[in-house]
């Protein structure tokens, strides 16, 4: 069994220690036939560096490490050596432009030293331009250039727009000399996770080719599911038999099973609406501690996308909901004018579930959520970031109360452990709908490492969320959410359309016994509405404890709970 890489290593050290290595390079050599500047934007954590290490070693001329891959076994590819440029731009030091350029410098002389040059320019932008021309002249070739994560340093200063600006100016001009196309260069390969339209690299670099979209590059990092089968089979067999010690899954449970599970938690991720890959980082490292865990986020997210969210008041229903998007406003980010759509795509929160294309229009993409460990850790920690938690594992244990609450059928302690959960979350954050408390429930559950769904489709509407806790027992939810009612009339009609123009009368205030009367009636409709619309019909061939749950809000601060319990057909 091949061990797994999790330590920052390089493609030769990866492939000296022999350890597990998803061979990209049929992608790579489509790339490097060309003398060529290409872009890519992944999310971080997402193999980006690994891709750049290895052309690294392809352009170095390495042949020896490709051993048994793709590009030495099926490809025509020369191997003639080239000088490489290799920068690495997450490891430069970025406070100020200053210690910005006094980072790039000392990286660009190292290389200086290692090739035995003598470049003596004190301005990064000068050293950057002789030291290629200095190599042309060296090896009489044209010049590799690899930047990896080039916005890092933009990225790391998102919160101060002023020295977001600065930084980017900086780097405008540094960047600026990839723009020549006096044949100075025989390959460009930048990476990043933004697309930051005024860093001279999209803004002047006009030949520069995106490939972040294009189908035939929707592949090159992370795990395809074939990838996965094929790398796993080993790992799997023993992540299912410690789960098994340690009375984590059943005696009965199977290594389909945990496969499925593992791609319900990091699967999902697209750039073309067609083929899906699996997180790399999440993947390794639940193999590594043999738990589902939302890894990616703990160590890929950016700081500056939770501010974003919390400052805009983003409607967190998008997280739960299909988002279109056209492809000019897909790619492009403004500092200082971010649209979270375009940020969440490009930092890995939502992805592409599909593409259309009508002629004479810009493709639209339909963007959703890619599995749920991104529904997960993106609720949790922006609730722990933003509400006032000692300890964002608090979020979990209330999660958990919910989850024994339906588990037991015990209505007083769901109404009791929901209203604890919503409790939590700051005011500026709740949405006067019921998508909000449906979204809020589902992750929730999903907090609770459970398999939760919401507005599943059946042949009469939709089922509001559907639970299953086993492999036995399901539950179908119904939420509805009850605002102030303008007069008593609304309580007898059920008229709950909310009108707050101020010249209206304020309503008066309901005692509790007119609120619970209020809420049980229209928990008794919700459960026969379940029952008019059919929605367990899909399930009730499947053999499973089927029970109907009906949650009722009013204006958050009331819960009331009923739960229904069916027989199922075996």
């Amino acid at each position: 069994m091949k061990e797994l890489p999790l330590a920052a290593m390089t493609f030769a050290d990866l492939i000296a220690s022999n350890f597990i290595y998803s061979d990209k390079t049929e992608y790579l050599y489509k790339l490097v036939r060309y003398p060529l500047p290409y872009f890519l934007s992944r999310p971080r954590r997402f193999g980006k560096s690994m891709l750049v290490s290895t052309l690294k070693e392809i352009f170095l001329g390495h042949r020896d490490l490709f051993t048994g891959l793709w590009i030495d076994r099926e490809s025509d590819y020369d191997w003639s050596p080239y000088p490489v440029i290799h920068l690495d731009m997450h490891l430069v030091r970025s406070v100020s432009p200053k210690a910005l350029y006094e980072s790039i410098l000392s990286n660009l002389k190292a290389i200086n030293t290692a090739e035995a040059l003598d470049v003596t320019d004190k301005n990064p932008v000068d050293f950057f331009s002789n030291i290629i021309k200095n190599l042309n002249i060296k090896y009489n070739k044209a010049v590799v250039v690899l930047i990896d994560e080039y916005d890092y340093p933009i990225l790391n200063n998102i919160s101060d727009n002023t020295l977001a600006n600065d930084i980017r100016k900086a780097l405008k001009e540094f960047y600026g000399i990839l723009k020549s196309s006096d044949g100075s260069f025989r390959f460009i390969f930048i990476t990043g996770v933004t697309r930051f339209t005024k860093t001279s690299i999209f803004s002047d670099f006009n030949h520069l080719i995106d490939i972040t979209l294009e189908r035939d590059f929707s592949n090159i990092c992370g795990f395809t599911i074939e990838e996965f089968d094929s790398l796993f089979p080993d790992h799997l067999e023993r992540a299912l038999k410690i789960l098994k010690n340690e009375g984590v899954w059943g005696q009965d449970s199977t290594v389909s099973e945990l496969r499925q599970e593992i791609l319900d938690w990091y699967d999902g991720y697209s750039w073309d609406g067609q083929t899906r890959v699996l997180n790399p980082w999440s993947v390794l490292n639940f193999f590594r501690k043999v738990d589902f865990n939302n890894f990616w986020f703990e160590s890929g997210t950016p700081s500056f996308l939770v501010n974003l969210i919390t400052d805009r008041k983003v409607n967190l229903n998008l997280l739960d909901h299909e988002n279109t998007i056209i492809t000019d406003t897909l790619n492009n980010v403004d500092i200082g004018k971010f649209e979270p759509i375009p940020v969440m795509f490009q930092t890995g929160y939502l992805t592409v579930d599909k593409v259309e294309t009508k002629r004479g229009e810009s493709l639209k993409y339909f963007l959703v959520v890619p599995n749920l460990e991104v529904k997960a850790s993106f609720f949790s920690n922006l609730l722990s970031l933003d509400i006032s938690l000692s300890d964002p594992l608090e979020l979990k244990i209330k999660s958990e109360a919910i989850l024994l609450a339906i588990t037991q059928k015990n209505s007083q302690k769901l109404e009791d452990s929901f209203h604890q959960f919503l409790a939590s979350i700051d005011n500026k954050l709740h949405i006067p709908l019921e998508r909000f408390y449906q979204t809020t429930f589902m992750f929730a559950m999903t907090l609770a490492n459970q398999s939760v769904k919401t507005e599943v489709s059946t042949g009469d509407g939709y089922i509001d969320i559907v639970l299953k806790i086993s492999k036995t027992e399901l539950f179908i939810i119904k939420m509805k959410y009850i605002k102030i009612i303008e007069d008593e009339q609304d309580i007898n009609s059920s008229q709950l359309e909310l009108n707050r123009s101020s010249d209206k009368p304020k309503a008066k205030a309901k005692s509790d016994e007119e609120i619970n009367h209020l809420m049980n009636i229209k928990a008794i409709e919700a459960l026969k509405q379940i029952d008019k619309k059919n929605y367990i019909s899909k399930y009730l061939v499947l053999g499973l404890s089927i029970t109907k749950v009906v949650l009722i809000v009013y204006e958050m601060t009331k819960i009331h709970a009923i739960f229904d319990k069916i027989n199922s057909i075996m």
